[in-house]
């Protein structure tokens, strides 16, 4: 008996029954005999199906731009950009690329509305403008979020470094956000891209320490099995590596707080693993899920303020500082709403004083008007 699918949408192939019953799942492969159909027996459970040839009127499959397009549904704009680069990562990168590879997709009308999206941000870039964790920020305003916008530049400094599995690069990136900009929108972020550098990085020093012993004997055959007349050439050449490696760890600038190590220096390997796990416990007490909190109701506060919706803004700011009171970002949010408070009495007041104005006119023409 077929078991209803759970998953259906997240599945391309169709395949249509005789009886009219609809299958939908993955096409694995066709033979002469019938169709091997994967699909979600329940949301966690792969199974596979034999449909016989026979019983199949039609299979419908994924096209391509279909499937390309619904990796470019789950683009959006970036909360934060610096420069005009981001964009054109997204644009050329990805979007123009899916209109070069199917020009004649349904779907191409759509990724142009989303290549517009883009580029109307891009222009504001290129205006001098600044896109700061969802708020847009004029060059005049550049200077007072310093702060954040320099935490933010090294943060993705930092997660490139891990991209390329640079992970003592990466960690002491981390180092110089958590000493210079602790209190800034990315923190928790790095934090949390720390983390996930340290357990990889623990994990490549548990593997080397392993095989430590096997490298040192391996050393030791190869000066045993040597030549006589070879053995003291090469014993003085593994020496010469060591020292080399010893001299090249000792000159590293000691200000890094997570040191290079060697593969043939097992007390750099030793070293550098107790730093680690240490650092592993001392994150770990962070209260990472406040500090996002705090984060998230700053961004929907200055969103707020941008849009003048002042008594929600002023909520969403003191939840903000009661989630994360320290952060650096709240004294000018505050400052900004203060601002606009007083910007929207003063406009109040204004108005008020034009109706006022208005009605004492009318008056005096009723008043001129009668015999």
């Amino acid at each position: 008996m077929w078991i209803p699918l759970l998953m259906a949408s997240a599945w391309a192939d169709t395949v249509i029954l005789n009886s009219g019953e609809i299958l939908e799942g993955k096409v694995l492969r066709e033979t002469a005999e019938g169709v091997v159909l994967e699909y979600a027996f329940s949301p966690s459970i792969m199974d596979e199906r034999l449909i016989p040839r026979a019983d199949i009127a039609k299979i419908e499959r994924e096209q391509p731009d279909t499937k390309a397009y619904a990796a470019i549904q789950k683009i959006s704009l970036p909360a934060t950009a610096l420069d005009v680069g981001v964009y054109d990562e997204i644009i050329d990168g990805q979007l123009e690329v899916f209109i070069t590879r199917y020009p004649y997709s349904a779907h191409c009308a759509a990724v142009r509305a989303k290549i517009a999206e883009f580029e109307v941000e891009k222009k504001r870039l290129a205006e001098g403008q600044l896109k700061l964790e969802g708020g847009w920020i004029s060059d005049l305003r550049i200077a007072e979020e310093k702060y954040q916008i320099d935490a933010r530049r090294t943060y993705d400094v930092q997660r490139s470094q891990f991209a390329k599995n640079n992970l003592i690069g990466s960690l002491n990136q981390f180092d110089k956000i958590e000493k210079t900009w602790p209190l800034s929108a990315v923190f928790p972020d790095s934090v949390e891209t720390a983390q996930l550098t340290l357990v990889k990085l623990d994990q490549v020093l548990t593997h080397e320490l392993r095989n430590f012993p096997v490298r040192e004997e391996q050393r030791r055959l190869t000066l045993e099995r040597a030549p006589i007349e070879k053995r003291a050439q090469i014993e003085a050449a593994q020496l010469a590596e060591k020292k080399n490696a010893e001299a090249s760890l000792a000159s590293v600038n000691k200000e890094f707080k997570f040191p290079p190590y060697s593969p043939i220096v097992k007390e750099s390997m030793e070293s550098l693993q107790r730093v680690i796990q240490a650092e592993k416990r001392r994150l770990d007490l962070l209260d990472l899920r406040m500090m996002k909190t705090g984060i998230a109701e700053a961004q929907q506060a200055t969103s707020l303020i941008e849009r003048n919706q002042l008594v929600l803004a002023e909520g969403a700011l003191k939840n903000a500082e009661v989630a994360w009171p320290q952060m650096e970002l709240l004294p000018r949010l505050k400052k900004r709403l203060s601002e606009a408070q007083q910007a929207a009495v003063t406009a109040a007041e204004a108005q008020a004083r034009a109706v006022e104005n208005a009605a004492d006119l009318q008056k005096q023409q009723s008043s001129s008007s009668q015999p």
